[in-house]
C-alpha cells in the first residue's frame, strides 16, 4: 500500500430495512468508479467499502471540497474526534500558558526559598545536608525556567551536570543530586538513575520557548522520585531512608509555606481533571503523614528522630503503591511495585492504557514467549530470552473487548506467551466493571469511554457494510487513531509503562446536497458530556478566552443533532431538509472549531506544524532494546459511501483516521516536526489494515 492518506467507498441502504448480501457497482453516480484499481473494485464488492490513496493534510480540507464540489457529506465519527482532540490540546495549552507556567515557577522560587530556611534551621547535619540537596533539586527547575540563575551552596557543578543531562537527552544516567548513594551502578542501585531520553520536547510543547521550558521543568518534577525501601540490602534500606527524608522535607516545607501548597494544587488539580491523579505517594499523602508520625513545632531536626522516622516510613509503606513502573526496574531484584514505592513532587499520573501495557509486557508476570517466529512484541532478553517486550495499541482495544482486536493479535504471535490470557482476562474484568462515575473521572476516561461503541460487533440494526471484518478493522483504526491524539496531547503529564530489564474536478457553485452521519450515537453523546465538562472546568478555573465558551456550545449543539441524526438513520426514519443541511455544514463548522482567537493562537500554535494532523507519541519504552513504541496518525483518510434512497444512488464523501506503530530508539524519541517531515519514508502502516485498503 502506498505511504498515504487513502478512500474508503461504502455502500449502504437507507431506506430498505433488509440486510444487502451483496454490494454491486452498477447504477452507482457521482464517482468515478473506473479510476479504481482491480483490486480495489473486487473489495469494495466483497466488503462493500474500499480505502485507497489521498493527499490532504486535514480532514477539514476534505470537507470543505465536498462543499465546493458538491459531493454529499459523510459525517465520520473520525472527524469529531479529531475535532475533540483538537479542542482538549488547545485548551490544554491555555491552561499552560495562562495560568500553570506562571504558577509552576512562582512554586519553584518558594520551594528554594523554603529550602534554603530548612538548611539555615537544621542543627542536625544529615537534615541540613538533605535541605541542601532539595536546593539543588528545585533549582534546576528553575534554571530550566531562568539560565542565568545560580543556586550557590557548592551545587552549581552537580546542577550544571543535571542540566546537561536533560539537554542532552542520551538515556539512563546516575542522578547527581544522590550525593549520598554510594558506588552507583545501573545494576545495584537503578532508583538511582534517571531515564534522560524523557526529557525531549515533544507533543504540543515543541511549538515555543515557554512550552519547552515547561515541559522540561515539569517532567522534572514528574519523574524524580524519592523511594521509601528500594530493596532489602543496608545500601539500599540507608537510601530508601535518606531519599524519605528529603520527600518529607519537601512536604514540610509545604505544611509551613501555605502559598507554596495553593500554588501546587494550582498546578496539579486542573491537570488531575483533564489525566487523572498521581500514580505515586503525593504532596498530600506525606503531609498527612507528617502530622501523625512527628510532634507539632519544633525545627526540622525532629525528622532526624529515629522512631518517629520508621513510624512515618512503615505508614507510608502500607498506602498503595503504584500501578506503573515509570523508570528502570529489574525484574529479578524482587518485589517492582515494592522497591518503586515512594514520593514523587508532582508525579505524573495514572492513566489506564500505560496500565494495560504495564501488565502485558515483561515484569511482574513473566510473559515468555512460547512460539517459533518472531512477532512484533517479542524481544531477546540476556539470561532470560525471548518475552514480550512491547505492547501493541491493538491490546488497549483488546482489552476493552475488542474480539477482532484480539483476534489480529492472535494472527500476528502477539499473543503466543505464557500467561498472556491470564492477563488479558484479568484486565477485562477491570475496566469491563467499570461504572460510568469511574469512566467519567477525568477527560482521559471520558476520552477511552468514548471510543467504546466503536470496538463492539454490530448486530443488524446497523447497514450491512458494518457487519464484517473488514469494517471492524476500519474502526480500530479509527480508535487507534484517536488513542495516538490523546497520548499526544497528554504526553507530558501521562506516566508511560517500561518494560523490566534484567541484571543482565472543475469549480461549482456550492449547493445542499443529501449526506449521511456515521451512525454512533453513543460516541456524539459521550463526546458531547466531555465538552460540557471541558466546559464546566474553563468556568471553575476562570479561565475565560473571547469566543472559546462559544465554540465549545457550538460543537456540542453539532454533537447533538449528530447524536439525533444517526439514531434516525438505525431506526430507518426520514431526514428532514434541516437535518440534512446540518450534514451538508458539518465540515465548516468543523473547521471553524479549529480557528481560535489569533492573539491566543499565536502564543499556542507554531508555524505549519499545527496546519497537518500528523503528530505522533511515544507510549511504551523498552530500556533493554533501548526503544520505544511510537504510536501516531499521519494523513487524513477519504472516506466515500454510496447510498440509495429515495433520492436515488449517490456517493457521500468524508475523513477518517490514518495510523501508524513502530518501534523507534529511545534516545531519538520522535516530534511532531521529525514525523511531519517523514511523510514520504514512513514504514507502511499496520499490516491489518490491509483488509480495507488497496492501491
Amino acid at each position: 500500500m502506498k505511504k498515504t492518506a487513502v478512500m474508503v467507498l461504502l455502500f449502504m441502504s437507507l431506506a430498505a430495512p433488509a440486510i444487502r448480501a451483496e454490494f454491486k457497482l452498477e447504477g452507482i453516480e457521482g464517482f468515478p468508479l473506473s479510476y479504481l484499481s482491480d483490486d480495489a473494485r473486487n473489495k469494495l464488492e466483497e466488503n462493500g467499502f474500499v480505502v485507497t490513496p489521498g493527499y490532504d493534510d486535514e480532514m477539514f480540507e476534505i470537507y470543505e471540497q465536498c462543499r465546493e464540489r458538491n459531493q454529499p457529506v459523510f459525517v465520520t465519527t473520525d472527524s469529531v474526534l479529531h475535532t475533540s482532540h483538537i479542542f482538549f490540546d488547545y485548551l490544554l495549552r491555555i491552561l499552560e500558558i495562562e495560568r500553570l507556567y506562571g504558577a509552576a515557577e512562582a512554586l519553584t522560587d518558594r520551594m528554594i526559598a523554603a529550602s534554603i530556611a530548612q538548611w539555615e534551621e537544621a542543627g542536625n547535619s544529615e537534615i541540613r545536608d538533605l535541605a541542601r540537596l532539595n536546593i539543588g533539586f528545585f533549582s534546576v527547575a528553575k534554571k530550566i525556567f531562568s539560565p542565568t540563575y545560580e543556586a550557590g551552596f557548592n551545587l552549581g557543578q552537580i546542577i550544571d551536570e543535571e542540566i546537561g543531562r536533560i539537554d542532552k537527552h542520551e538515556g539512563i544516567m546516575f542522578r547527581s543530586l544522590l550525593e549520598y548513594v554510594k558506588d552507583p551502578d545501573p545494576f545495584r542501585t537503578p532508583y538511582a538513575f534517571e531515564d534522560y531520553s524523557q526529557y525531549v520536547p515533544r507533543g504540543h510543547y515543541t511549538r515555543n520557548e515557554e512550552f519547552k521550558k515547561y515541559f522540561k521543568a515539569m517532567m522534572w518534577y514528574g519523574r524524580m522520585d524519592f523511594k521509601l525501601k528500594p530493596g532489602e540490602s543496608e545500601q539500599e534500606i540507608d537510601d530508601g531512608r535518606m531519599m524519605t527524608l528529603q520527600a518529607i522535607l519537601m512536604a514540610d516545607a509545604m505544611i509551613r509555606d501555605e502559598e507554596a501548597l495553593r500554588l501546587w494544587t494550582k498546578v496539579y488539580e486542573p491537570t488531575a481533571f483533564f489525566v487523572g491523579e498521581s500514580d505515586d505517594l503525593a504532596v498530600e499523602d506525606y503531609i498527612k503523614l507528617i502530622k501523625e508520625a512527628f510532634p507539632s513545632g519544633g525545627s526540622v531536626d525532629k525528622y532526624a528522630n529515629t522512631l518517629d522516622l520508621a513510624r512515618f516510613m512503615d505508614a507510608a509503606e502500607k498506602l498503595e503503591g503504584p500501578s506503573i513502573i515509570s523508570n528502570l526496574a529489574y525484574a529479578d531484584k524482587g518485589d517492582i511495585a515494592a522497591s518503586n514505592k515512594g514520593f514523587r513532587f508532582m508525579g505524573q499520573r495514572f492513566i489506564p492504557d500505560s496500565y494495560m501495557f504495564q501488565e502485558l509486557v515483561y515484569g511482574k508476570t513473566g510473559l515468555i514467549y512460547l512460539g517459533n517466529e518472531k512477532p512484533f512484541t517479542m524481544e531477546i532478553i540476556p539470561n532470560v530470552g525471548p518475552v514480550r517486550a512491547f505492547p501493541r495499541g491493538l491490546d488497549v482495544m483488546a482489552v476493552l473487548g475488542s474480539k477482532r482486536a484480539l483476534e489480529i493479535l492472535e494472527e500476528g504471535g502477539d499473543t503466543d506467551y505464557e500467561h498472556y490470557y491470564e492477563q488479558l482476562d484479568k484486565l477485562r474484568a477491570q475496566f469491563s466493571g467499570l461504572s460510568e462515575s469511574e469512566w467519567k473521572q477525568n477527560l482521559y476516561f471520558r476520552w477511552m469511554h468514548a471510543l467504546l461503541p466503536l470496538l463492539e460487533e454490530k448486530d443488524d440494526k446497523y447497514p450491512d457494510f458494518m457487519r464484517g471484518n473488514a469494517w471492524l478493522d476500519k474502526e480500530l483504526q479509527t480508535s487507534q487513531g484517536s488513542w495516538a491524539e490523546l497520548r499526544h496531547d497528554t504526553i507530558l503529564y501521562a506516566k508511560q509503562s517500561y518494560t523490566a530489564g534484567v541484571t543482565s474536478a472543475g469549480p461549482s457553485y456550492p449547493q445542499l446536497t443529501r449526506g449521511y452521519v456515521e451512525p454512533y450515537p453513543e460516541v456524539y453523546e459521550r463526546l458531547g458530556d466531555m465538552m460540557f465538562a471541558l466546559g464546566d472546568m474553563m468556568n471553575d478555573l476562570e479561565l475565560e478566552v473571547q469566543g472559546v465558551q462559544e465554540m465549545i456550545d457550538d460543537f456540542r449543539k453539532l454533537l447533538s443533532d449528530l447524536k439525533g441524526i444517526s439514531e434516525k438513520e438505525l431506526k430507518g426514519e426520514e431526514i428532514s431538509d434541516g437535518e440534512y443541511a446540518v450534514i451538508w455544514k458539518t465540515g465548516a463548522r468543523l473547521s471553524s472549531l479549529k480557528d481560535f482567537p489569533p492573539d491566543i493562537m499565536s502564543r499556542i500554535t507554531s508555524g505549519e506544524v499545527d496546519e497537518k494532523m500528523d503528530v505522533i507519541a511515544d507510549v511504551h519504552t523498552d530500556g533493554n532494546t533501548k526503544q520505544v513504541l511510537e504510536a501516531g496518525v499521519g494523513r487524513p483518510f477519504n472516506i466515500y459511501v454510496t447510498i440509495e434512497d429515495s433520492f436515488g444512488k449517490r456517493t457521500c464523501r468524508g475523513a477518517v483516521f490514518s495510523y501508524y506503530e513502530f518501534k523507534w530508539p529511545m534516545d531519538d524519541r520522535m516530534t511532531d516536526e521529525m514525523w511531519q517531515n517523514m511523510r514520504s519514508k514512513r514504514e507502511p502502516q499496520p499490516g491489518w489494515v490491509s483488509s480495507f485498503t488497496a492501491d
